[in-house]
């Protein structure tokens, strides 16, 4: 007999516990058939076919969720401090090329602007990419959690939170930031408080989107030892003579 496998994997084997849960009525069943038999005939044996990948795709899927949220808040904060710590100090020869360049004012504006267009661009992307992440992600818990409601909650309020920054926050961060990229507009108090306000609620909702996610993150551990624990328990159960030796 091979080694048991797990929830989700396609190449399902089956464990001696597993038909011994059948033969008792145990579980969900599917008909297995005699090897080679072109057309059911025979004996039908009922067992019961364990979906464990899935939750490990689902656990994956979660990581690289919240390991590109935090990424991305990386760069978008390193890429604005970083332009303005290279024209602080810059090298030798970058400092020669700024001064026949011209005005260093007009200079430190083209490469914030370079920059938060940078931002702009990755924020978009990233938030494509995360519908992909959490649609899969739900098929993942939906096959994965033996469809409990909660895991599949919590992935769908990420995925409202999803909607609301790209539908309603994103567009016009990014319309509103080009107008404060340059003159007058960066010096319009309105608009610069504007921007402020809208900075303050994404930073909040993809703050919340985060816990959401560490709280996901959470339960599927306490669900996988929780499931681990029963399944060694019932095999003690059924075979009392391997821990009395």
């Amino acid at each position: 007999m091979k080694k048991p496998r797990y929830e989700g994997d396609q190449e399902v084997t089956i464990p001696e516990s597993i038909r011994i849960d059948a033969a008792n009525g145990n579980g969900n069943t599917v008909p297995v058939f005699p090897f080679g038999s072109p057309e059911p005939h025979g004996q039908i044996v009922c067992v019961k076919l364990e979906f464990v990948h899935t939750r490990r795709l689902a656990a994956f899927l979660l990581g690289a969720w919240l390991g590109g949220c935090l990424l991305m808040i990386l760069i978008q904060a390193e890429n604005l401090r970083f332009t303005s710590s290279l024209l602080s100090t810059p090298s030798d020869q970058a400092a020669a090329f700024l001064k026949k360049a011209g005005s260093q004012q007009d200079f430190a504006l083209i490469m914030r602007y370079q920059a938060a267009e940078q931002n702009r661009r990755y924020a978009d992307v990233w938030e494509d990419a995360q519908f992909g992440l959490g649609l899969i992600l739900a098929a993942s818990l939906f096959l994965g959690t033996q469809r409990r409601i909660f895991p599949l909650v919590v992935c769908g309020l990420m995925l409202v939170m999803l909607i609301f920054e790209h539908l309603g926050i994103t567009p016009e961060l990014a319309f509103r930031g080009r107008d404060t990229d340059f003159p007058p507009g960066n010096a319009a108090l309105g608009l610069l408080v504007r921007m402020y306000a809208l900075g303050q609620v994404y930073a909040w909702v993809e703050g919340c989107k985060i816990v959401l996610g560490v709280l996901l993150a959470g339960y599927l551990f306490i669900f996988r030892a929780r499931r681990t624990r029963k399944q060694i328990d019932s095999i003690d159960q059924r075979h009392p003579s391997h821990i009395s030796g």
